[in-house]
């Protein structure tokens, strides 16, 4: 039982690991994020839906070289389907 509980706590602690390393990714720096992989997106940018374990990122951003602001400028955070988190940069 106790070695169970430990493998649980465990690969909880990577999930929310991996699922901050993207938020902050996103939210803090302004990138599309580099654990989750893109499903959707657009034919021009990278704007679109990235998914994760667990989690998903709805973002609208300038990802052209040409773009005057480039990155993130809205992302909404997606935890097992719900809404979570939805900001603007």
């Amino acid at each position: 039982m106790r070695k169970g509980f430990k493998i649980l706590l465990i690969v909880l602690a990577v999930w929310i690991a991996l699922t901050a390393v993207d938020l902050g990714t996103v939210a803090l720096l302004g990138h599309k994020p580099v654990l989750a992989f893109p499903t959707v997106t657009s034919d021009g940018g990278g704007s679109g839906v990235y998914c994760g374990m667990g989690y998903a990122f709805y973002i609208d951003g300038n990802f052209m070289p040409e773009d005057k602001d480039p990155g993130v400028r809205e992302y909404i955070l997606f935890l097992f389907g719900l809404p979570v988190i939805q900001a603007e940069r």
